[in-house]
């Protein structure tokens, strides 16, 4: 009698949607197995990290331009106090 041949079943992997035999213990194309993983898709999505859109970015309130002027001219005005060329240097002689 003749062996009969098993029905080529194939599984998905459920993190690169490569199609293999089940017998395999991990996936050939992506490593997943066991231990690493196998995740019903609704659990990848559930798990799977939102980033933000590419217009959400940025979206935070600005330093205004007087600001950023005050606190150049302060820095420049204490590096010069500290070398004893600042605008006060006559103040100490």
């Amino acid at each position: 009698m003749p062996k009969q041949r098993k029905p080529a079943l194939t599984v998905v992997c459920p993190h690169c949607g490569t199609t293999f035999d089940p017998e395999r213990l991990a996936c050939p194309e992506c490593g997943s197995d066991e231990r690493t993983g196998w995740k019903s898709a609704e659990e990848i999505d559930y798990q799977s990290l939102d980033l933000p859109e590419g217009d959400e970015l940025g979206t935070g309130r600005r330093m205004p331009r007087w600001m950023f002027v005050l606190i150049v001219i302060l820095l420049l005005w204490a590096m010069l106090e500290s070398v004893g060329a600042g605008p006060l240097a006559w103040l100490v002689s």
